[in-house]
């Protein structure tokens, strides 16, 4: 099959490319629980009998637990809410939160536990050569040619995304039927799998699965800047030297809904005769290199969130404030960590100046963009005699501090700002990240159009 027809398929690649991943668990349609284990289970000192652990992803993603028991008294589970819970069939010990419960019958009740598992490492974590993880719900980019041969016979498609940061080599595929699973996101909302990674050693040396931590924290945050929501690695499976199984991890990731595509990257980009990725290897590099410090950490983690949660806002006036926080934030780090002016200085300037200076650094225009959709903003700063970061500031006000008498921005301006406060929001956190490629213009119907710095 071919995740965007045969003629993509061909035009990005002739080759059928190398292997895919192998997944260890899929979704054959959105929001469908994930079995993990079936068996023995038993709530330590309280209830024995057989269980279920799956991934539940409604109404937000979580790994549940429920035994089915048989007892000869009444208990209630209310007084023990954390439980130790033994997989009998994993040999493995876990804790868990009690959600519920219900009875039925008598003398000897049958017993129904339910409840949410805290994350757990079954296995030992000992020597592995690579970790497999899952990636729910992001969407497609114009990778490699991959490919898998089966039963009923050999399947291509595209859409592979490589990329290390000098030690660490991370690979992406998308699922054989990524693009089903999306077709029906776009329809019914919610949850899938729709792309398998690997983790292993640029020189293809062992690891622990400890030395992997880090990397996993900030790969979290490049997964959901990709996405354009949160997102993450997860069911987790670490494989030996000898390609045995030897550990698996669940937890209940953090994880938007789908709501449509909302990744700031485009998801091809016309090279002369060829369509490629966008270079989010770079991206990665960056942030990996910011991560190694303490300071650009925090900046990097702060500056990806806001983006993401402005972009998730349900409204313009939430949008606004999240979007001036993180440009205040971007701009103290390119004032004050690159320019090196003081902190005292820094904080003397009015918020639009230090807005002005940020976009002045990042080589993007100060006027608000003409050939957009921003009638509203170009009338206002026209009659204010400003230009657009002091529009932008002068709105973002307006609703945080009302004055007593002061007319409040119509609805139509504040969402206008809204987008051109995303616009400056998107910019500067790829700039931070050093990324110099198309990007999506969504003061331009999402044209794709070359970073100003590029």
């Amino acid at each position: 099959m071919s995740d965007r027809g045969e003629a993509s398929q061909e035009s990005l690649n002739d080759a059928a490319g190398d292997t895919a991943l192998l997944p260890h668990f899929t979704t054959e349609q959105p929001n469908e629980s994930i079995v993990l284990y079936e068996g023995g289970l038993e709530a330590v000192g309280q209830l024995e009998g057989e269980g279920t652990v799956s991934l539940d992803w409604l109404p937000t993603p979580r790994v549940k637990f429920r035994i089915v028991g048989t007892t000869d008294r009444r208990m209630d589970f209310t007084s023990v809410p954390t439980q130790r819970l033994i997989l009998e069939g994993r040999q493995t010990e876990a804790t868990g939160t009690f959600t519920g419960s219900e009875i039925r019958g008598g003398p000897i009740f049958t017993q129904v536990l339910r409840g949410v598992f805290d994350p757990v490492i079954l296995g030992q974590p000992e020597v592995v050569q690579h970790v497999l993880f899952h990636i729910p719900n992001v969407p497609w980019f114009a990778g490699e040619s991959i490919h898998r041969d089966d039963a009923t016979g050999s399947h291509s498609w595209t859409g592979r995304l490589q990329f290390d940061d000098g030690i660490w080599e991370v690979t992406l595929d998308p699922l054989q039927n990524h693009r089903e699973l999306v077709q029906q996101l776009n329809t019914t909302g919610g949850y899938a799998l729709t792309a398998v990674g690997q983790i292993r050693r640029l020189n293809s040396g062992a690891f622990s699965m400890d030395e992997t931590r880090d990397l996993l924290a900030s790969l979290r945050l490049f997964l959901s800047l990709i996405a354009g929501r949160w997102t993450d690695s997860m069911l987790r499976v670490a494989l030996s030297p000898d390609d045995r199984l030897v550990c698996e991890e669940w937890h209940s990731p953090m994880v938007d809904p789908w709501i449509g595509r909302r990744s700031v990257f485009p998801d091809l980009v016309q090279d002369e005769n060829r369509l490629r990725s966008p270079r989010v290897h770079r991206v990665f590099r960056t942030l990996r290199t910011h991560w190694s410090d303490e300071a650009w950490r925090d900046v990097t983690t702060w500056a990806i969130s806001w983006l993401i949660e402005s972009e998730k806002s349900v409204n313009a006036d939430t949008s606004i404030v999240l979007s001036q926080a993180g440009l205040e934030l971007l701009a103290w780090t390119q004032l004050v960590l690159r320019d090196r002016i003081s902190a005292r200085e820094f904080k003397e300037l009015d918020a639009h100046v230090a807005l002005r200076k940020l976009l002045d650094g990042i080589g993007t225009p100060t006027g608000v963009p003409n050939g957009t959709m921003l009638d509203e903003m170009h009338t206002f700063a026209s009659d204010e005699g400003v230009d657009a970061p002091e529009a932008f500031t002068r709105v973002r006000n307006a609703v945080v501090h009302p004055r007593a008498g002061g007319r409040r921005p119509s609805r139509e301006l504040r969402i206008e700002a809204s987008q051109l406060g995303l616009w400056y929001l998107q910019l500067a956190v790829l700039r931070l990240l050093d990324y110099d490629d198309m990007c999506l213009n969504r003061l331009r119907a999402w044209r794709p159009e070359p970073v100003p710095w590029a």
